[in-house]
C-alpha cells in the first residue's frame, strides 16, 4: 500500500514539476510597440518597445527601448515625463539599469499630453531639455506582494485615462525634436506563469512523499 502511495506521490511532483518546467522556458512575454506620436494622427513607424516579462506571480520585468540610438528619454516640463505606465493597486518599483540615471518618481496622476493621466512615473535626466537626455535601455521591476500580472485578474497593467499603456517623453536622434511617445495594444503574447494549481500539484506531493518517509523511520525504531 505504501508503495502505491509512494507512486502516486512522486506522479504529482513529477507533474508539478514537468509544468514548471515548461512555464520557466517560456514565461509570459508581452510587447507594446510606442508608435503612437504627440502631434501626429494614428499610429506611426514604431519609436520604441516595451517588453514585460511576467518572472513569477508577484513580479513583472519591464524593458523599455528606443528604436534609434541617438534618441534619449528626457524630461521638458510640463505634461511631458521620461516615461509612465499603469497599473490597478500600489506596487513596488525598482529600477534595475541605469540605476543613478533614473528613478522611481511614484504612484500619482500623472499627464503625459495628448496620451492622458498614468499612475506610475519614471524620472530621470537631471535637467529639463535633450542636453539632460538618458539613453535607453530602461530596465525596472514592478512587485505587488499580492499578486501582480500583466493582463490580470489580480493586479494588473491597465490603460491612462486616454487608453494608453505606456508613454515616454523622448529626443529624437533623427529629427532633433522632442515629444511624447506612447503605447496602446499589447502586440505579442508568449507563454505563462505558473498557475496556482501548479504550485499546489507539487506542495502535494512532496507533502506526501515526507509524510511516507516519516512513517518508513517510525516503523523502522519500534
Amino acid at each position: 500500500m505504501s508503495s502505491v502511495l509512494t507512486r502516486a506521490a512522486l506522479a504529482l511532483c513529477a507533474a508539478g514539476a514537468l509544468s514548471l518546467s515548461a512555464v520557466q522556458a517560456g514565461a509570459a512575454t508581452y510587447v507594446a510597440e510606442l508608435v503612437f506620436q504627440d502631434g501626429q494622427t494614428g499610429a506611426q513607424p514604431a519609436y520604441g518597445t516595451v517588453t514585460l516579462l511576467e518572472m513569477d506571480p508577484f513580479t513583472v520585468k519591464v524593458t523599455v527601448t528606443l528604436a534609434d540610438a541617438a534618441s534619449e528619454f528626457v524630461q521638458t516640463g510640463g505634461p511631458h515625463n521620461p516615461f509612465v505606465f499603469n497599473t490597478t493597486d500600489s506596487d513596488a518599483v525598482t529600477i534595475l539599469t541605469p540605476v543613478d540615471s533614473f528613478s522611481n518618481a511614484g504612484r500619482g496622476s500623472w499627464n503625459s499630453t495628448p496620451f492622458g493621466n498614468f499612475t506610475n512615473k519614471i524620472a530621470c535626466c537631471g535637467g529639463n531639455g535633450a542636453a539632460h537626455g538618458e539613453t535607453a535601455p530602461l530596465v525596472f521591476t514592478v512587485n505587488d506582494a499580492a499578486g501582480l500580472t500583466v493582463a490580470g485578474p489580480a493586479d494588473h497593467f491597465t490603460t491612462s485615462t486616454a487608453g494608453y499603456l505606456f508613454a515616454a517623453d523622448i529626443f529624437d536622434g533623427k529629427t532633433g525634436l522632442t515629444y511624447n511617445i506612447a503605447a496602446r495594444d499589447l502586440t505579442s503574447i508568449t507563454g505563462g506563469i505558473p498557475e496556482p494549481q501548479t504550485w499546489a500539484m507539487m506542495i502535494l506531493g512532496f507533502g506526501a512523499v515526507g509524510a511516507l518517509l516519516r512513517r518508513r523511520r517510525g516503523l523502522a525504531l519500534t
